[in-house]
Parts: structure tokens; sequence; C-alpha cells
């Protein structure tokens, strides 16, 4: 009997762009719904970005429970997430708090690149979605 297996052509597509671009990526930022984040989540991320500083928001998290959403946090936290953020993306108010979690999981990276001599390590640069 044959093994049918089922995946789509354009979720292959996205893995493969995903890995093409890993490289030049210093961090992930996977965003999940606050209310089902293991529903809105895709394991492969996670297996994507292992080596990969990779922070885990919890979007519309106005709509969730505030109590379970702190549950989620600790969770993530837990499975090795130290960067785990509850986050509104329809109020603009938390954009400022989201760079600087970035910037504090690149802290590190930041500090060597001083080092070596560049000027402004935590510019943003273009955004790969």
């Amino acid at each position: 009997m044959a093994n049918i297996q089922w995946y789509p052509g354009h979720m292959n597509k996205a893995k493969n762009q995903i890995i093409d671009i890993l490289g030049s990526v210093d961090v992930v930022v996977e965003v999940l719904d606050a209310r089902i984040p293991l529903a809105s989540r895709n394991p492969l991320i996670e297996k994507l970005a292992k080596n990969k500083q990779h922070l885990i928001i919890l979007n519309k998290s106005d709509l969730a429970d505030p109590e379970e959403t702190n549950k989620w946090k600790k969770y993530f936290h837990d499975l090795g997430h130290p960067y785990v953020m509850a986050f509104d993306a329809k109020h603009t108010t938390q954009v400022n708090h989201l760079i600087d979690l970035i910037k504090r999981s690149m802290a590190d990276k930041i500090a060597k690149l001083r080092e070596k001599g560049a000027n402004n390590p935590t510019e943003i640069g273009r955004a790969h979605v």
C-alpha cells in the first residue's frame, strides 16, 4: 500500500524560502495568537530557528485572558525561550517595547559588533517576512 503524504506546495516553498534567508537573519520573531498559541504555531519554525535568537510574541493579547497569557509566557520561557512578550499589534504603543526586547535579545552580538567598530549595530535593517 502506498504511503500518501500531504504537504502543499506553497508550504514547501515557504519552508525553502525560510531556509534560504536564515543565514542573514539574526533574530527570529515568531508571532502567535495569544488566544491559541499552540494551534497557531508551526513546529517547523522551532527546528529552523534552533541556532538563532528566537522571540515568541503572543499577539492579540488584548483579546486573551491575561492570566492565561501569563501562563503561556511561562510555558514558552520554560521551553527555553527567554524572550516572550504579550503584544497587541492593533495599538502601536508597544512597538518600542518590542524593539527593546529584540535589542536585549541581541545584546551580546551588538557588543561584539561595537568592539569591531560598527557605528550603529542596533539599526534595524530590512525585515524578512
